[in-house]
């Protein structure tokens, strides 16, 4: 299961627009700067992602989960 814009949501700012396809209706649950590129990220998770990952791990050993992302 590929994470990126399936259980969290990557928002980087832009210097000359700002940060790009924010969504304003709430706050990120994690924000982090990365201090290489000097760039600020804010991260959104999507609703329930946590109760769905606790029903996978209570599944165990019957499903095996893996997560991958292909973002950068």
């Amino acid at each position: 299961m590929e994470i990126d814009d399936v259980f969290l949501h990557s928002f980087l700012c832009d210097e000359n627009f700002g940060y790009m396809a924010n969504p304003g209706a709430k706050d990120p649950e994690y924000e982090f700067f990365i201090e290489e590129i000097k760039q600020p990220v804010s991260v959104y998770t999507r609703d329930y992602m946590v109760e769905f990952l606790e029903y996978l791990k209570s599944q165990q050993p019957s499903v095996e989960t893996i997560l991958y992302s292909t973002g950068q």
